[in-house]
């Protein structure tokens, strides 16, 4: 056994930059050599994209099924609609795009029709079949050539660059992340602020307090004097819903049933059961003088003041996670830990392309390659 079974097989390292540079140069000879069949192929695609038109042009419906023949029609439509317009540069991936639409067509419209079959059909069938085997030819040639894989790794090698890109990206915020966090260590918290948001939470949980008391008693009120205004609105005719939020949506319409209701109650119209009669009577007084409606807006200023509470909270609480060192630095510790996950994924991401990227200019120069990354 020779020596020359132990030597190691060649390796070369490689930039980015100079692997693009020897797969294009590699590709730029692929295609010189099948240049001539394609252009051999498209001539022969042309004509027979030019038959298929002349066929669906000349198309006898009548030849067709009677039952058949609206389908036929349609079918002859967007055929021609599909393949009349004349091929672009990239006459065979257009040509693909087309063929893929009508074999869709086919199989969700004209199904019926290329089952049943007819002359006319089979045709242009045959005439799709031809454009598919061109097709076919070219990109037999293609992975013959090894045009595709050649491609493919051109695809890798901008994806690599685009993923370190980002990666470089990404660590230059982590290290100012960093170094953002280093300068607040010696800063101390405002106890002015501190003790201000205190006072603000107390203030809105008071407010919130008293607005869920008074609403509460408001609503124990409606509810007790529900039973006669429905039966007072039903006397008079007078449609109404006796949920709460219904009946409070109007003061006037609410004044008047309660005061019909309350004279109704007096006169002994309306019977309720004596030890609630004086309850009642008072509660819909109440709504009648206008305390009940006064306790509303009180309601609703409390609520107006809750508001601009909470809006002043807001406000302390963002100017507080802005200029307080703590807060700060928890806002950019979390922002950090985002970053060195994203890093993280990137990395992963980039090594696993970067050995595909490397076995694949391996195979295309018959040598060992590895690849020189700047920023990974």
């Amino acid at each position: 056994m020779g020596l020359g079974f132990f030597r190691r097989r060649k390796t070369e390292e490689l930039t980015l930059e100079e692997a693009e540079a020897r797969v294009l140069s590699i590709m730029r000879s692929a295609e010189a050599d099948v240049n001539p069949f394609m252009l051999e192929k498209e001539k022969e695609l042309r004509a027979e994209i030019s038959s298929l038109i002349s066929s669906l042009e000349g198309f006898d419906v009548n030849a067709v099924h009677p039952r058949l023949r609206d389908q036929a029609r349609n079918f002859v439509s967007a055929m021609l609609t599909l393949w009349r317009d004349e091929l672009g540069k990239d006459a065979f991936h257009e040509a693909s795009r087309r063929l893929e639409k009508t074999a869709s067509m086919n199989v969700r419209y004209f199904r019926m029709l290329f089952a049943v079959g007819s002359p006319e059909i089979e045709r242009v069938d045959a005439h799709l079949r031809a454009i598919a085997g061109t097709i076919a030819d070219v990109e037999g040639k293609r992975r013959e050539a090894g045009i595709d894989d050649l491609e493919n790794t051109l695809r890798m090698i901008e994806k690599t660059r685009d993923l370190i890109e980002e990666r470089v990206r990404v660590s230059r915020e982590l290290a100012e992340l960093l170094s953002e966090i280093e300068q607040i260590e010696g800063e101390r918290s405002g106890e002015g602020d501190d003790e201000r948001l205190a006072a603000l939470k107390a203030e809105v949980e008071a407010v919130e307090q008293e607005v869920a008391r008074r609403e509460e008693e408001v609503h124990r009120k409606i509810a007790r004097v529900k039973k006669p205004i429905r039966l007072y609105a039903h006397a008079v005719g007078v449609k109404i819903s006796t949920e709460t939020r219904s009946l409070l949506l109007s003061m006037d319409d609410l004044k008047n049933l309660a005061s019909g209701a309350l004279s109704e109650v007096r006169k002994g119209t309306i019977k309720l059961k004596e030890k609630r009669q004086d309850v009642v009577l008072k509660l819909l007084e109440e709504i009648v003088d206008g305390s009940l409606e006064s306790e509303i807006e009180r309601i609703g200023q409390l609520k107006r003041r809750l508001g601009a509470l909470k809006s002043e909270l807001r406000k302390l609480e963002s100017r507080r996670e802005r200029h307080d060192p703590a807060e700060r630095r928890k806002v950019l510790e979390r922002r950090m830990v985002s970053l060195q996950e994203t890093v993280s994924r990137l990395d992963g991401e980039i090594g696993e392309l970067r050995r595909e990227l490397e076995n694949a200019l391996s195979g295309l120069m018959g040598l060992k390659v590895t690849l020189a990354m700047d920023g990974v």
